[in-house]
């Protein structure tokens, strides 16, 4: 469906204040469904470095899931989630995985200062993406 003829309309906006991100999303023109769910990835739009599969340049790096992997069930019409992340908790979690790679040889690839946020509309039973968007964190 994704690209396609779509009446799923959702907006976006994330704000940074220091080390605190809110998010809010607004999703319209959809039938309220349970298996029909809002997600939400903190991504770094790329990254340098040489990972295990010998790539030197990455895309799209995920660093968090404000909300969780479970996402919002859409079950109610015209749903408005916001979702607050410190991302203070992202760097030392992330930190902490990190420190347990020693090919990376104590190198912490990422910048955390170009974050763009990523929303999108998914069906739980066929995993269809149906509508996606993404906005820089300002």
């Amino acid at each position: 469906m994704l690209g396609g003829d779509n009446k799923i309309h959702l907006n976006l906006a994330a704000t940074r204040n220091g080390d605190a991100i809110a998010v809010n999303a607004n999703v319209t023109g959809y039938e309220p469904d349970k298996k029909l769910k809002l997600r939400f990835a903190l991504v770094e739009p790329w990254v340098r470095y040489v990972g295990s599969n010998g790539l030197s340049y990455h895309a799209h790096v995920v660093r968090a899931l404000p909300g969780g992997p479970e996402g919002f069930t859409l079950d109610k019409a015209n749903a408005k989630e916001t979702v607050k992340l410190d991302l203070s908790e992202v760097r030392n979690a992330i930190n902490k995985h990190l420190a347990t790679r020693s090919e990376l040889d104590g190198q912490r690839p990422f910048s955390y200062r170009n974050l763009h946020m990523v929303a999108l509309v998914q069906d739980d039973d066929t995993k269809e993406v149906l509508t996606a968007v993404e906005v820089p964190v300002k």
